[in-house]
């Protein structure tokens, strides 16, 4: 297993996203649906870069990126679009609301992310709830915890 906190790598989030949007859409055939889900199960990690580029006032390089991510480098872990709460909202407000394809997508491509995170990951239980991480005051050290 990767030594760093990340075992995830953007590569499996493109690999399910591909497979889960391909099941959608032959089952609904949605483009919309399946592109949003397709988009959210790889683009959610975006939310990577600012951390990266708040604690190293710079951008470096790609790959220097990626290590400092994996190898535990960056001292804050904010990740405020891995959040199980915006998971609650959005499932919410579909129910309130009726599903559009894309909306629902969206929904469905952030849920298969972040369970795909949360098992494999080496994270904390309650890593991935943003109410719990500001608490800690963002520690990465609390919410990827050393093995």
């Amino acid at each position: 297993m990767n030594t760093g906190e990340y075992a995830v790598k953007p590569a499996h989030h493109l690999v399910a996203s591909t497979a889960v949007s391909g099941v959608l859409y032959a089952v609904t055939r949605d483009t919309g649906l399946a592109v949003a889900a397709a988009f959210s199960g790889v683009f959610l990690d975006l939310d990577h870069i600012p951390d990266y580029l708040v604690e190293t006032r710079s951008s470096r390089s790609l790959s220097d990126f990626f290590e400092a991510c994996n190898q535990s480098e960056l001292g804050k872990a904010y990740l405020v679009l891995h959040a199980w709460e915006w998971l609650v909202v959005a499932g919410v407000a579909l129910a309130l609301s009726g599903e559009s394809g894309i909306s629902l997508g969206l929904f469905i491509g952030t849920l298969h992310h972040m369970l795909l995170d949360q098992a494999g990951n080496r994270v904390h239980p309650l890593g991935y709830l943003f109410l719990w991480r500001s608490a800690k005051g963002f520690d990465r050290g609390t919410v990827f915890p050393p093995t």
